[in-house]
């Protein structure tokens, strides 16, 4: 949980893991420059898990000269997600519900379901 600009309490996907999985991946190759990844520990001197986790990284990339961080934002989600040693319960919560859901409303394929004909908006099949 952390306090956005606003006052408001919350929680980004990014923050739904561990702070320390989520800064070890931060800092690699595969999402940020190489230079940055080097002054890890100067973030962490100054990271504040209180406060949203993502600006504070984009803010540390963009003062060591990174200007593109937001480029890096979907990777850096991919590799939390694949990288992590335990998924956020809150994960399994939601896909728990997304299965029960599609099961009570299972999908039926277009053309295997009755529609209403409605005359000036639908045509008979051809």
């Amino acid at each position: 949980m952390v306090t956005y600009k606003n006052g408001c309490k919350g929680s980004s996907f990014e923050e739904s893991f561990d702070p320390v999985h989520f800064i070890d991946v931060c800092f690699t190759t595969e999402v940020m420059p190489e230079r940055i990844v080097a002054v890890k520990q100067t973030f962490l001197t100054a990271f504040d898990i209180n406060t949203p986790w993502l600006r504070q990284i984009a803010e540390f990339c963009h003062a060591s000269g990174d200007m593109n961080f937001g480029t890096s934002e979907l990777k850096l989600a991919e590799l939390l997600a694949l990288s992590s040693p335990t998924l956020p319960s809150s994960f399994i919560d939601l896909a728990n519900l997304i299965a029960e859901t599609r099961q009570k409303n299972a999908f039926k394929h277009c053309d295997k379901t009755k529609r209403p004909k409605i005359s000036g908006i639908t045509r008979p099949n051809i």
